[in-house]
């Protein structure tokens, strides 16, 4: 059964991210100055090379077909697209001119995604809905930011609400079809968007498919750091619904004594392998880097009830033209605090 829904509000996304004006040469600026020339990574592009020749290397303007900014709006075909569970997706998208996504390969980069009116999506006990207006929903990938020529995303479908679709009509393209996004202004965590060379060891708590930013960070931190630590509790209601085991598996392998995960399940005990429980103290002590030791900083990515459990709720500026206001951090409250940590040492992703 079809039937036409008015969305009035375009702007619910997945999560919404804190962004800050700047241009992209300021980023770029800031990034280059912020980073020590031994700690490059030597396969990562220049930062804020707007055009790439195709084997990966710089080139000049005269030579090469320019890109527009990547906060353009701008065509990306899916190139890949692999299940990971009953509900979600890995979907692998071109860029259109070899390049990065961003303008500058050490930060990490968010699009927005916009599902045209007149979308067809499916809705509660296999209705089918018509939307009439565009909406839009924020993603961060879960490649590295110097991935050249294409990106990743991980989708997970929730059925029809109002304002909502957009995940649907993305795990609904098939290979060859297109989506129009838009690159968003980089994140300020505590008044910078630079994450290299500020700390000693990251943690990492990550809410069903907020392992998808956070898994973005790990592999910034770990590739192009010598040092980072970076420790990730990872937490899920069931075995079943854990995304990108074998990647996170993987890594961990890889960087061996400088990434760990801890896995936690809230709905079924007695899995080895597995944490059982929300979150606790002794959870903390065992995932999560101690609030004593220096450059400690952890990140909290998932739901709203998920963020505010561990670290307080995420506040918001007042609203404009029909959009939500930024986000802001608000007081540390939540598990973290009990734990010791302060406000400079959590960032809610």
């Amino acid at each position: 059964m079809l039937r036409r829904v008015i969305a009035t509000n375009p702007f619910i996304g997945l999560t919404t991210f804190v962004s800050a004006m700047m241009t992209s040469s300021s980023f770029s600026t800031i990034a280059l100055a912020a980073r020590s020339s031994n700690n490059s990574s030597p396969t990562s592009p220049p930062p804020c090379v707007y055009s790439l020749s195709t084997d990966g290397q710089a080139a000049s303007t005269e030579t090469t077909k320019t890109r527009p900014p990547p906060e353009t709006p701008q065509s990306y075909k899916l190139l890949n697209k692999e299940v990971l569970s009953h509900d979600s997706y890995r979907l692998i998208f071109g860029i259109p001119t070899p390049s990065t996504l961003g303008v500058d390969a050490t930060i990490p980069t968010c699009i927005k995604v916009t599902m045209p009116a007149n979308t067809i999506v499916d809705g509660y006990n296999d209705n089918q809905i018509l939307t009439n207006e565009p909406k839009s929903k924020s993603y961060s990938p879960i490649s590295h930011p110097n991935t050249l020529n294409q990106f990743e995303l991980v989708v997970k479908s929730y059925p029809y609400r109002l304002g909502g679709g957009v995940a649907t009509y993305i795990n609904s393209l098939t290979e060859g079809q297109s989506l129009q996004a838009s690159v968003k202004s980089p994140r300020m965590v505590h008044d910078s968007p630079i994450m290299l060379d500020r700390w000693n060891h990251v943690g990492l708590i990550a809410g069903g498919t907020g392992i998808a930013p956070l898994l973005q960070l790990t592999r910034l931190f770990l590739q192009d750091s010598d040092t980072t630590k970076v420790s990730l509790l990872y937490m899920n209601k069931a075995k079943e619904d854990v995304l990108l085991k074998n990647d996170l598996d993987d890594l961990v392998g890889k960087y061996e004594g400088r990434f760990q995960v801890v896995y936690s399940l809230t709905q079924e005990e007695e899995k080895e392998g597995y944490e059982y429980g929300r979150g606790s103290l002794e959870m903390v002590q065992k995932a999560l880097p101690s609030p004593s030791l220096d450059g400690v900083m952890i990140f909290i990515c998932g739901t709203d009830g998920f963020v505010s459990y561990w670290g307080g709720p995420v506040g918001r500026a007042p609203s404009s033209g029909g959009k939500k206001g930024k986000k802001i951090q608000g007081p540390l409250l939540g598990l973290l605090q009990t734990a010791g940590y302060n406000e400079t040492q959590v960032f809610k992703y």
